[in-house]
């Protein structure tokens, strides 16, 4: 993202005042952009806002546990590594899960887009990056024809599919929330 993408939202106006020999600058600063509200109950956008803090919770949870499983395919390119990125997308939506959590009333243009916005685009590239791992899990086991299903490999895939299946009610979650968005100039 731009440095100064927001800028253009804010006007600087800068009001000199003279107090004996020196004189004072004050700025005051405006938002001039677009608003964003939900348009729900606030029980509902408390209730909506802590189902969001518990999926991420759970999405770290799984992950953290998924980690410390110590399978054989931990140790194999195509499987680790979409594992390993889809650390940055659940972080990133627990950060704007944090900031949603935090804001009350109207959002402006970047609290819109660093809680809203983010969490819809960090949310999908959870579930490719689950998908991706998934796959990569099966091939390991179809490969390497494991087939105890008592396994860690096991555990792994199992805990990845849980990861998308809860990616996936995350997502119709989002849904909610996002229709009932409304933009107020």
């Amino acid at each position: 993202m731009k440095k100064r993408a927001y800028v253009n939202d804010y006007d600087i106006n800068t009001e000199v005042t003279k107090e004996g020999n020196k004189y004072k600058e004050k700025k005051n600063i405006t938002y001039h952009g677009k608003y964003y509200r939900i348009q729900m109950d606030d029980d509902k956008i408390k209730k909506a806002k802590w189902i969001n803090v518990v999926f991420g919770i759970v999405f770290f949870l799984l992950f953290t546990f998924l980690g410390f499983l110590n399978n054989d395919s931990s140790r194999i390119f195509y499987v680790v590594l979409p594992y390993v990125i889809l650390f940055l997308p659940i972080f990133y939506t627990n950060m704007g899960t944090i900031k949603l959590l935090n804001i009350s009333g109207d959002m402006t243009t970047k609290e819109y887009e660093f809680t809203i916005q983010r969490m819809r685009k960090t949310t999908l590239s959870m579930l490719i990056l689950a998908i991706a791992c998934s796959i990569g899990e099966i091939l390991y086991l179809v490969r390497n024809k494991i087939t105890d299903f008592t396994s860690k490999d096991y555990v792994f895939l199992s805990g990845i599919l849980v990861i998308a299946a809860l990616t996936l009610l995350f997502m119709q979650h989002q849904k909610t929330i996002n229709k009932n968005i409304k933009e107020i100039e």
